[in-house]
């Protein structure tokens, strides 16, 4: 007998999209969507642009949490009842629980002239430099660029990681993220894929 409601399943996918393993955890969904009434959330410190990316390499549309559960986004029809939401975009019913973009890097500036501090974040930065400085393709630094949350930085701009040689790992105090309102710090998405890309 089938269940009346889904089951929901959250997968945290960092370790294995960052470490260039896609095709395990492919596996893994393949499993756990054949069972039926099961609804997979990726759980993910990446952009929802990375994460639409990730899904389209998994072949599957599922909800997901995006930038260190800054925001839930729900693809319209995935529950079978209304589920409330605080925006809607494209395809998407969004529950908010970060500040916009645009606001948390305002205040990260703020708070570093106040301070006298020199930042660099990724507002600042081209797609280029984010490619050069995290070891990203072209194509995943443009998706790694377009955030709606966090405003990954650093407190000065860190040496270019090809000038380090690819064989060293990036020290994890290069690039702070400051995720919504409440600034929590961790090491952002493209940071970590630089050290497996390498």
């Amino acid at each position: 007998m089938k269940p009346s409601l889904p089951a929901v399943v959250f997968a945290p996918v960092d370790q294995t999209f960052l470490s260039g393993e896609p095709s395990r955890l492919s596996a893994d969904a393949d499993d756990i969507l054949a069972g039926e009434a099961v609804i997979l959330i990726l759980c993910s410190s990446m952009t929802r642009a990375e994460l639409e990316r990730c899904q389209q390499e998994l072949g599957f549309v599922q909800p997901f949490i995006c930038e260190s559960g800054a925001a839930v986004l729900l693809p319209h029809g995935c529950f079978p009842f209304d589920v409330p939401s605080d925006r809607d975009l494209t395809g998407y019913h969004v529950i908010e629980f970060g500040r916009p973009y645009g606001e948390v890097v305002a205040l990260l500036h703020r708070t570093a002239s106040r301070l006298g501090i020199d930042v660099v974040g990724f507002s600042d930065m081209s797609i280029e430099e984010v490619a050069s400085e995290c070891c990203l393709s072209l194509s995943h630094a443009r998706l790694a660029k377009l955030r709606d949350y966090d405003e990954p930085f650093a407190f000065s701009r860190p040496r270019r990681m090809r000038e380090r040689g690819c064989g060293r790992r990036c020290a994890r105090s290069d690039w702070i993220a400051p995720v919504a309102a409440t600034m929590s710090t961790s090491v952002p998405p493209s940071t970590r894929r630089s050290v497996s890309a390498c």
